[in-house]
């Protein structure tokens, strides 16, 4: 293997590393907004908003390997899939991170009012335990570029929207026999709302390394099976 094969074969190990690096800083967005929902931490917002810049910069530097890869180095079959794969999904990422924090901001609000107790944020729970499971599974699978595993984030994403169905009537019942308390009925909503949105761009992530192994965007087909179910 000559010097430019091997400096190019690193490259591509770099950018992988450090799409990794930027999905566990999603995963640590996730854990601090779990600890808000839980009511275990008063003075995690700062750190989540931390996060999220490093987040920013991780999506500003992948960006910027994989247009120097595709300029300098010019790959082709699976190369270029990952390359471009990598793109789409810190996008994905970039924006996890933006709706994880704005949930912190809405738990720390229900924080302050003791009404809103965790009977309340039942369903808020149920939903982050799903999106660690999607999130931990589809970085599993980009890890090993392993389709087979990312295709179950799907039936997770499927409990995910039946969950965030079940937290808006849920809130909405309340509301209507609580009006005074609606301001937090509501946080909940937008919180479940957000998470949902996640699990969205989870999916989106699976279907980008379904792209890199088989070469084919199945994005529509998706959509309109599910649209269809």
């Amino acid at each position: 293997m000559d010097h430019t094969s091997t400096v190019y074969k690193k490259e591509l190990t770099d950018l992988r590393d450090t799409l990794m690096h930027m999905g566990g800083l999603v995963e640590s967005q996730l854990k601090q907004v779990k600890r808000i929902v839980q009511q275990q931490g008063s003075v995690v917002n700062a750190h989540i908003a931390l996060l999220e810049q490093e987040i920013n910069r991780a999506q500003i530097s992948i960006d910027f390997q994989c247009t120097e890869l595709i300029a300098i180095r010019q790959p082709v079959g699976i190369d270029l899939r990952r390359v471009l794969a990598s793109m789409h999904i810190i996008n994905d990422l970039e924006r996890m991170g933006d709706e994880l924090k704005k949930c912190a901001t809405w738990g720390q609000e229900l924080n302050e009012h003791a009404e809103m107790g965790k009977m309340r944020r039942a369903s808020l729970f149920s939903m982050l335990e799903v999106l660690e499971t999607m999130l931990a599974l589809v970085l599993t699978a980009l890890a090993r570029e392993d389709a087979a595993q990312a295709q179950e984030v799907f039936s997770l994403d499927l409990s995910l929207d039946n969950f965030f169905a079940d937290t808006v009537r849920a809130q909405q019942a309340y509301m209507n026999s609580n009006p005074g308390l609606s301001r937090y009925c509501l946080d909940i909503i937008f919180m479940a709302k957000s998470f949902e949105r996640v699990g969205d761009h989870a999916k989106n992530i699976a279907e980008a390394i379904g792209a890199i192994i088989s070469g084919v965007d199945t994005r529509h087909q998706i959509n309109q099976t599910k649209q269809t179910n």
